[in-house]
């Protein structure tokens, strides 16, 4: 079979067709579409009333995502200078675990952070250190 042009009508269809099957099978393939959109902020305020030391900065902390009830590592990820970093998780409950290295050899602790992941959303979550300053305490209150 040939077109008006002598050319065969196969060479026009068989790209149409992969082009067809192709945008279907993407479409049909379940891409994750929701997870959250986490900032992840330090701050070296101990006791200080100083304004400077307590306002949070961006942190690369290394951050740990759990399954609240079996406590299984999901993932683990550490962002950018920016602080922020977005991870992609199916719906349902998680707690992020802020671990106590972060770059260029800095400590700084924080508290676990619970969240749910809704379908087709990312939720925001922001995850605080406190920097480990000589003379100061550990813990957050």
């Amino acid at each position: 079979m040939t077109d008006r042009g002598g050319r065969p009508v196969i060479s026009v269809v068989v790209p149409g067709v992969i082009v067809a099957v192709v945008f279907a099978v993407t479409l049909s393939t379940d891409h994750p579409v929701s997870g959250i959109d986490v900032a992840v902020l330090a701050t070296r305020c101990a006791h200080s009333t100083d304004g400077a030391a307590c306002r949070p900065v961006p942190y690369q902390g290394l951050i740990q995502v759990r399954k609240p009830r079996s406590n299984e590592v999901v993932t683990g990820h550490r962002p950018g200078p920016s602080g922020r970093m977005r991870l992609s998780l199916p719906p349902g409950p998680y707690v992020l675990f802020p671990r106590s290295s972060g770059p260029n050899g800095s400590t700084g602790s924080g508290r676990p952070v619970r969240v749910r992941v809704k379908e087709d959303r990312y939720t925001p979550v922001t995850v605080l250190y406190r920097l480990h300053v000589a003379g100061s305490p550990a813990r957050l209150r």
